[in-house]
């Protein structure tokens, strides 16, 4: 958000009554907000505290006639892993967890993942813990911002009515596969996310195995609010009070974050239908 080629950081999206958008991508300190199009540059306020107390702000100025729609987006766990400076260290000596697919060599896979080092020689293993570390310790703040936001609600009698969905953009992995730390990858560690929801008429402490895909938020939102998803919409509502043995079959590709039609022809792939990797060249 807020290149000049989309109208910079004094552009509001359509749709937005309050607006609080980042400008550039996931960083913790030394920042620029789009305040409802004013860019204001912060130093030294720890970016998920403002976001959180800007949600509160706005809940207090909220009644229970009138419905709204709150969307807190805080940067942990994204690089560059910072923590609040009450957090630092306070993971001091947890490590990361070795499942049986850590640092595997996994001749199976398709070409990236069996590319060496694999498995990473033991020097990497002090890197992959303090990255283990650091992102439990960024989301320490995602933690108190969860349980004020929570609290504000209630306070302004406004918790029963409210639905809240808690989820993430991305996995991660670290050291699975060989793999160093990263989000790019089609295995579960990558493309596994969190989802958590609680409102009204949602059974406490339930777990649902209904296949979900991100997609499927949107039209929830609406369904949840009593209106209709478009035929638009790529994917569909949860529905909490069926029988939740749902087959599904989903598609999962990640294209590249680089210029199209700049696909590398040397790249080490050969066409194979259960197997598909490209390559893409990097722009800088």
């Amino acid at each position: 958000y807020g290149v000049e080629a989309a109208g910079g950081p004094q552009t509001v999206p359509p749709g937005w009554t309050e607006w609080h958008g980042l400008v550039g991508n996931s960083v913790y300190y030394d920042y620029t907000l789009s305040n409802n199009g004013v860019p204001t540059h912060s130093t030294n306020l720890y970016l998920t505290d403002v976001i959180r107390d800007l949600g509160i702000s706005y809940i207090e100025n909220q009644t229970e006639s009138q419905p709204f729609l709150m969307v807190l987006a805080p940067p942990a766990p994204h690089q560059p892993f910072e923590p609040a400076a009450r957090h630092r260290d306070a993971f001091l000596n947890v490590t990361v967890v070795q499942h049986p697919n850590f640092n595997v060599a996994s001749t199976d896979k398709h070409w990236l993942i069996t590319m060496p080092p694999s498995p990473l020689p033991q020097s990497m293993m002090g890197e992959l813990d303090r990255v283990y570390r650091s992102r439990w310790e960024t989301l320490l703040s995602v933690d108190e911002m969860v349980a004020d936001i929570v609290e504000a609600l209630d306070t302004n009698n406004l918790l029963e009515d409210t639905y809240i969905i808690y989820t993430s953009d991305n996995g991660y992995h670290i050291g699975q596969f060989s793999q160093v730390y990263d989000k790019r990858q089609p295995y579960e560690a990558d493309i596994k996310v969190p989802l958590l929801i609680r409102g009204p008429n949602i059974q406490k402490n339930s777990t649902d195995n209904q296949p979900v895909l991100n997609t499927d938020l949107a039209p929830t939102i609406l369904e949840l609010a009593g209106l209709a998803a478009t035929k638009s919409m790529d994917g569909r509502p949860i529905k909490f009070a069926e029988d939740r043995n749902i087959e599904r079959k989903m598609l999962v590709e990640y294209y590249g974050e680089s210029r199209d039609g700049t696909v590398d022809p040397t790249c080490p792939w050969t066409y194979d239908k259960h197997n598909l990797a490209v390559t893409m060249l990097s722009s800088v």
